[in-house]
């Protein structure tokens, strides 16, 4: 997803992207990884865990006003592992070269 993400005018890249485990592991985690636009091209800045099996999952919905907007869905007391079902919402915003947590709302 492009965006200014911190506030130069320029569009960045926010990647959200999966690695999913090895030898017969099924666990996974996601990442969010922020490139900002230099005079020499895309430069990465930061990259950090946001999700994975057993914590929430993810997905990209916008960037607006320097934060990234992604819909989540979390786990309830009784999911199962394959099957996350509270649907909510959280965004980050980049701080120098740290990506942040902003917010974070659940909708029952």
């Amino acid at each position: 997803m492009t965006g200014d993400l911190n506030h130069d005018g320029l569009p960045d890249l926010a990647v959200l992207y999966t690695i999913e485990g090895q030898n017969g592991s099924n666990n996974y985690i996601q990442y969010l990884a922020v490139f900002v636009q230099t005079k020499k091209g895309l430069v990465h800045v930061s990259h950090r865990s946001v999700g994975g099996k057993n914590w929430r999952e993810l997905a990209i919905r916008s960037i607006s006003d320097g934060v990234i907007n992604l819909d989540t869905t979390d786990y309830g007391e009784k999911d199962p592992s394959c099957c996350p079902t509270i649907k909510g919402s959280t965004g980050f915003i980049l701080s120098g070269r740290i990506l942040k947590e902003k917010k974070k709302k659940s909708q029952a």
